[in-house]
């Protein structure tokens, strides 16, 4: 039961969108549709060509990444891709790998795909979260059905940015069983100074070959409702299969979604650019506070990616006393409860920083006046 809050408004930190306006070029495109009234079927072959190009320049520019362009394919989102990929490269009763705390419908879309989850708990340490390679190849060789793993890189809801290094091991793992990685990629444009994505299809054209990244323009450019992802396939072999699915089950991006990202991805870098300073002047402001005691009983590693910082609140609460409902009526602030994550977020919430900071600031005092 969902406590009522003391407080006539509530402050929301807890969508999965930025709280700002969009960039001018998506914003002209959009209106260049709309005012010449092409909102008929989108022509996906001419359109998808223009976007293939545009990506395999954006990606070899930002993450020094040769693609090859012919083996990018249209989605709705990036979720669908998940969905899709444990569709076509596994079968029911399968064993796919999920992290653990990790975006939280990687386990949905396992269960309701009737493939067993087999969950790789993330280790908290002093330096934040680290991958456990160990665990991952013996939960391998005890689950021989074992078809894909699950990656989200950057991470959500975490922050961190693996390594070269972290990413190597998984590939490896994942290449001597021949599993298949299916990695989100979706907030690979929003990392931190000091800190540099790597996509891991990018190690080396042999790690490609069993690769399938999903990613999108709608995180970094605020664009998620207009639907529109691709995925990237590492071999031709991976990108058949992908292509003898049904056509109508694959390809459901919008007209608007398409020019959307296009306009994202070829002009959009000026905006992208003064987001990351606000949501950088952000992240280290939430770190200054936490940090001067002002939230005594909150512990946060400062994420590297993302707009989301991930709150351990464990020293708070009481026995099965859910965060998200404590901070509601004693602070009337709406965070995601860290649970839906997976057990290894039981205790924690997920806070969105993607406000202007006047906003990001009364969220904080008033996590600190109402609470402590």
């Amino acid at each position: 039961m969902v406590m009522s809050s003391h407080y006539n408004d509530i402050l929301y930190a807890n969508e999965a969108t930025m709280s700002f306006s969009i960039a001018d070029t998506i914003r002209k495109s959009l209106h260049k549709k709309i005012h010449a009234s092409e909102l008929g079927y989108p022509n996906t072959d001419v359109l998808l060509r223009q976007l293939r190009k545009t990506l395999a320049i954006r990606m070899q520019e930002n993450f020094n990444w040769v693609i090859e362009p012919h083996r990018i394919e249209l989605l709705g989102d990036v979720l669908q891709g998940i969905y899709l990929a444990l569709q076509i490269f596994s079968s029911e009763g399968d064993a796919v790998i999920t992290p653990d705390p990790v975006y939280h419908h990687f386990l949905k879309a396992t269960l309701h795909s009737r493939r067993k989850p087999v969950i790789n708990r993330l280790a908290l340490t002093s330096i934040g979260y680290q991958l456990d390679t160990e665990e991952l190849e013996h939960m391998i060789k005890t689950n021989p059905t074992t078809r894909l793993l699950l990656l989200c890189n950057p991470h959500n809801p975490t922050g961190r940015v693996f390594s070269r290094t972290e990413l190597h091991a998984i590939a490896e793992i994942a290449a001597r069983y021949n599993i298949i990685i299916v990695a989100d990629e979706i907030h690979a444009d929003i990392v931190y100074p000091s800190h540099t994505h790597t996509p891991i299809a990018s190690l080396s054209p042999e790690i490609a070959k069993n690769v399938i990244t999903l990613t999108s323009a709608s995180k970094a450019f605020n664009i998620a409702g207009l639907r529109c992802a691709v995925a990237i396939f590492g071999s031709e072999k991976l990108q058949q299969q992908f292509l003898n699915y049904p056509e109508h089950l694959r390809i459901t991006a919008s007209s608007l979604g398409i020019e959307a990202t296009l306009a994202a991805w070829r002009d959009g870098e000026t905006w992208l650019k003064k987001t990351l300073t606000t949501l950088e002047f952000n992240r280290r402001f939430l770190k200054n506070y936490i940090e001067q005691k002002k939230l005594p009983d909150i512990r946060c590693h400062i994420p590297e990616a993302t707009f989301f910082a991930w709150l351990d609140c464990r020293n708070l609460l009481q026995p099965n006393q859910p965060p998200d409902e404590l901070f509601l009526c004693k602070a009337g602030i709406a965070l995601t409860n860290g649970a839906i994550f997976g057990q290894g977020g039981e205790g924690f919430l997920r806070l969105n920083f993607a406000k202007s900071p006047e906003y990001l600031e009364k969220i904080l005092e008033r996590m600190r006046t109402g609470l402590f």
